[in-house]
Order: structure tokens, then sequence, then C-alpha cells
């Protein structure tokens, strides 16, 4: 993680026995250009993976505004993160997305008024309902997100595309090196089976290591010393499991 457009690309070539590029951004040579395409394939694949990376993870904090219901989407916004939606203020969470069926019963049907702020994602804005007033304007909704930008500038902002030769990848060098090179044996009709499957180890692997995982102790004592059942070692008998 780390490397630029340029090194992750020489890489590529380096592995495959094709000559090194000294630039790819600007190159006119169709097999860097290829693999330039591919590159910010992979990219796009990465960012829109089921379950995503925490490296891509983001938050969005909206300001409510007297008598304004739709927000705009973070400008590197790819989807949701379900069930992060929090009032800050209230701490409370917002509930949602509501569906198509779910809005239109609160906005046309004959409902009670609740204070309970809820959601719907639609026309690439989140809307939220009650509209604010001004008795609410001011408060702060929390939702993370994850960004469609797999990539950034060498002085650090988020980027979908690879912009210069020096953007660096946000994930794992060798998701980028790994899916470029069986891409582009998939698109010289060469078999790549050997190379996919590197590549999709590589993401199981990498995925797992970014990922801080929590131990779960099958007592009631965590790794802190923390009793959360009440007696400790005896939540869990040593013979018949409490039948």
């Amino acid at each position: 993680m780390g490397s630029t457009l340029l090194q992750l690309i020489q890489t590529v070539c380096d592995e495959t026995g094709l000559p090194r590029p000294d630039f790819v951004i600007s190159s006119t040579d169709q097999q860097i250009r290829q693999l330039l395409a591919l590159s910010n394939r992979e990219g796009r694949e990465q960012a829109s993976a089921p379950g995503g990376w925490p490296q891509l993870r983001g938050e969005q904090i909206i300001t409510l505004v007297n008598g304004q219901a739709a927000y705009d989407f973070p400008s590197d916004f790819s989807s949701y993160i379900p069930d992060t939606e929090w009032n800050r203020d209230m701490r409370w969470p917002a509930y949602g997305p509501l569906s198509a069926q779910e809005w239109q019963y609160i906005k046309s049907a004959l409902v009670g008024v609740s204070p309970w702020t809820k959601f719907r994602v639609m026309s690439g804005q989140i809307y939220f309902d009650p509209t604010p007033t001004s008795a609410t304007g001011g408060q702060k909704i929390a939702i993370e997100y994850m960004s469609n930008s797999w990539c950034k500038s060498s002085g650090g902002t988020p980027q979908s595309a690879w912009a210069a030769d020096t953007d660096t990848f946000r994930l794992p060098d060798d998701i980028m090196v790994l899916g470029v090179k069986w891409r582009f044996l998939a698109a010289k009709r060469m078999d790549y089976s050997e190379e996919k499957q590197a590549w999709a180890d590589a993401v199981d692997r990498e995925k797992a290591r970014s990922y801080v995982g929590r131990t779960l102790p099958l007592n009631s004592i965590d790794t802190r010393g923390q009793n959360w059942l009440g007696d400790g070692w005896s939540q869990i008998p040593d013979g018949n499991w409490g039948l």
C-alpha cells in the first residue's frame, strides 16, 4: 500500500515480461494504455466489492437546516453503511432507510407526528422526516458510508480514477498488481486461472488483515477482565451443557 501508479504498472510489467514504462498517464503505447484502463477497472471493482474495505469507509456529518428535508451525499459517496445513522444531539438513532411504500405512507396517511428522525435515500440525496424545524435545525446526523475514491493524489486528495503517475492506491499493492495481471491475460485471451486464484486469495487475506476483529471468549470474561454475565467461569458447564 502506498505505491504510485507508475510503480504499480512497472511491477505488473516486470512480472509479465513486458517492457517497463517510464510514464503511464501520458503514454501513447497501446499496451500501457490497456494496463491503465485495467487498473482503473480493478480500482472500481474493489471500491464496489461486497463488504467493502475499512480503508474506504468515511463518516458524513449532516447539520439539519430549518425547512430543508433533502441533503447531498458526500462527494466520494458510494453507499451508506446500514445502522450507523445517529442524531448526535438527541443521542438516538435515525430510522431507515425507509422503503418507497413506508415513505409515502408517512407523507400521505393520517399518522401521528413523531420526534424520531426517519430517512429515505432517493434522487441522489438523503431525505429526513419530519422536515427539520426551528427546534431541530442545527442538530447533527452522523452516518458512515463507503467511498468510491480508491486512489488519491500525491497531496492526499481522494480520487475515483488515476489522474497522475504519482497517484497512490489506497488498498494493498498486491490487490492492484495481481488484479491487473489476470485481467490483462484475460483480455489477451490467455489462460489466467492461476493468476486470478492468486488475486482472489490475496483479496481474502488482505481484507481479513484490514479488519480489526474482536476476541469472542467462550466464558463471560472478556480479554480485559470485564465480567459481563455475572459469576465468571461458571457460565459454561463442564458436562452436559446445562441439560
